[in-house]
């Protein structure tokens, strides 16, 4: 579900005027030019806090952004984390918290520029072999980060206006099971194709509805395979398959983009028929049943349409 965020105020003479105005902020600067607005002073940026969120204003901008799920978690518990669930209730409770805020703001004037969707998922396979060994390409594009530690393992992909993100939640955060993250990064533009473009679209759940359906359209690019080495194919077939996984077979100038999308299909008709698919099946029903639970109408007046 959403996670980290950042909100553009556009009014940004008003904003800073209630975050110069209401002191319970922890702002950088506590001096008599701010209180003052002498024009003289150089005290920009102006940064601070809202519980865990960070607000910056610049001469000619101001944002708030950071993890609406921490937040969340830091309003109800006092403890920043966000590797437990977080649902459209919760959601819509915290942009609430977030909202009473500023009484004064008007949120239509903003501009959401950043955001990430996604999901934590408790698996009972190694979190970190998956990653490493068999979550390959996204859009047949290799990932462009990848960190390993005896912690933590990550791999990003970029395609177009957004980035895929997968990682290891339950090592990052010391837990004692595995627990994955998939997530999807959006930005303005992307943002706006699915109409979220100021803080109040946050809310409508049917735009939260085209988050989900726009990310498990994109997650279908991501290709997780298995184990090519156990699955009892060929040596030949073993041999094509590893050929055809590595990114400069995809971007050899022989091939017509015609033939290389042929070949595309013809690799994921392959993988399909050998069944070597069956890792991405598992993470992708664990993502379906995840937002089944987790998106549900907080008031109870009527059922959200979900088509998975």
């Amino acid at each position: 579900m959403q996670d980290n965020l950042r909100i553009y105020f556009k009014d940004k003479m008003h904003f800073e005027s209630l975050i110069k105005k209401n002191r319970k902020f922890n702002c950088t600067i506590d001096s008599e030019d701010l209180k003052n607005d002498n024009p003289e002073a150089l005290y920009y940026p102006i940064k601070g806090k809202i519980g865990s969120l960070v607000y910056v204003i610049n001469p000619q901008s101001a944002y708030i952004e950071n993890s609406i799920h921490k937040y969340h978690n830091l309003i109800m518990t006092g403890k920043e984390y966000n590797y437990n669930d977080f649902s459209y209730c919760d959601l819509v409770q915290t942009l609430d918290e977030l909202l009473n805020e500023f009484p004064e703001y008007d949120f239509l004037d903003t501009k959401i520029t950043s955001l990430e969707f996604g999901f934590n998922l408790a698996v009972d396979i190694n979190v970190k072999d998956l990653i490493e060994k068999n979550v390959l390409l996204y859009n047949f594009k290799p990932h462009y980060v990848f960190e390993d530690n005896k912690n933590f393992v990550l791999k990003k992909f970029k395609s177009g206006n957004h980035i895929f993100k997968i990682y290891d939640k339950g090592r990052q955060n010391k837990l004692d099971y595995e627990l994955l993250r998939v997530e999807l990064k959006y930005n303005t533009k992307e943002l706006k194709k699915l109409g979220i473009i100021n803080f109040l679209d946050l809310y409508d759940p049917h735009k939260n509805l085209g988050l989900f359906n726009d990310f498990m359209k994109k997650f279908e690019d991501l290709i997780i395979i298995d184990d090519r080495f156990t699955e009892g194919l060929s040596k030949e077939e073993i041999a094509n398959l590893g050929n055809k996984l590595e990114y400069s077979y995809w971007k050899r100038k022989d091939f017509s983009e015609s033939t290389k999308s042929r070949h595309k299909k013809k690799l994921l008709k392959f993988i399909e028929d050998k069944k070597m698919d069956k890792k991405f099946i598992y993470i992708k029903d664990l993502i379906i049943q995840k937002f089944n639970q987790l998106f549900e109408d907080c008031n109870k007046s009527y059922p959200l349409p979900i088509n998975y």
